[in-house]
Parts: C-alpha cells; structure tokens; sequence
C-alpha cells in the first residue's frame, strides 16, 4: 500500500526557500490565489496540451495554427527526438506526438529570442523527417518515397527575435508549407513549420 503523503508548499516555506525574489513571488502570488501557473511554465504547458491527458488540446492548437483540421494526435513521443544545445535553457517546453496519419507533430515554446531560430527549425525537422524514415522504413531497401509521412512544426515564440519584429506584415503567424525556386516554382515540403508571435499578439489585443 502506498503511504506517501502529498506536502503542502505553505507560504513560509515559500519565503525560506533558496529560489530567487521573482519565483517566490509568483508562488506566493499563486499560493493567496492572486495568479494562475502561468502556461509558459514547463509542468504547465505539458499537463495542459499533453497528448496523452487532452489530445482535444493538442488538436484544437495544432489545427488552427497549420490550418489543417486532419492534423489529430494519437500519442505523445516527447523526448524521441531531443536536439540538445547550449541555448536550450531558452526553451521553455517542448510536445512531440504521433498524428493519426502518421504524421509527426512538435510545439515548442521558446522563452527568450533566438536569432538562430530557422537554423534551429531546419536541424529539427531534419531530425523528425529521420525518425519518420526510420520508423517506416525498418529495413534496408524497402525505402518507399511516396509513403514517408511529413512532420509539423509549430514555434511558439514568447519573445520574437529582431527578423520577425522588422518584417512588415499584419500577421503574426508565419506558415512555411512549400518551397519555391528562383524561377518561381513552387512545390510541398514534408517540412511543416509555422513561427507564432505570442507578443504580438498580446501587443494587438492590448491595443484594442
């Protein structure tokens, strides 16, 4: 039988802890009831658009950020594809699933500004495209091109580095679903990626 207790975090202990002023604040905050866990908290943005505890999250976010009502989770596969780097600490969380279709999905949230961000993207999907060859083609030779399901990555970004805040657009969602060639041409990607300016946004509605 399970004996363990669950501690309650009191408010002196709050005010004793080694964390630093601005996380002993929030926490009291949250404590009296003044704040909610924010959601770019990593325990809280992986409890609530976990795609194992609320897919229906997942999909609401990942549908109407990629415009894509098929996009629907199936089980989470967070930490399959770790891309480990000195700035990481810059990520606040990242959510990886299977799709119905087979498709491989990731949300990230990004603290700070990233100036390396389409670096960063590019090497990712690079390794999510890897893991979908591998898991569709487990043997040597049976390599089928027309079958290689695609990923889709969603950036959500907290702050957004200087090339998006000197672009001159309206829109605060950058979708990147097709290449296109010097002379014009377009054609699909198995890469699916599209960049979100959370603080645009905010900045839009605070206008309002």
């Amino acid at each position: 039988m399970n004996t363990s207790k669950t501690k309650v975090l009191t408010e002196e202990a709050i005010k004793n802890s080694p964390l630093n002023d601005n996380i002993k604040q929030l926490l009291l905050s949250i404590k009296r009831g003044e704040k909610l866990i924010p959601l770019t908290s990593d325990i809280m943005s992986k409890n609530v658009l976990s795609p194992d505890l609320h897919p229906e999250r997942f999909d609401f976010l990942v549908q109407r950020v990629m415009k894509n009502a098929n996009l629907i989770a199936d089980k989470s596969c967070t930490n399959e594809i770790p891309l480990e780097n000195y700035e990481s600490k810059k990520l606040i969380t990242d959510i990886s699933a299977w799709l119905a279709d087979s498709e491989l999905a990731t949300i990230e949230m990004q603290a700070l500004a990233q100036e390396f961000i389409f670096k960063r993207a590019d090497l990712l999907t690079s390794r999510m495209l890897m893991l979908q060859y591998s898991a569709k083609n487990g043997q040597k030779g049976t390599v089928n091109f027309d079958n290689v399901p695609g990923v889709v990555l969603v950036v959500l970004m907290k702050e957004s580095p200087n090339i998006f805040k000197s672009h001159d657009s309206s829109r605060y969602i950058h979708r990147v679903t097709n290449a296109k060639s010097d002379t014009g041409m377009t054609f699909p990607l198995l890469r699916q990626i599209a960049f979100v300016q959370l603080d645009s946004r905010v900045n839009k509605d605070s206008e309002k």
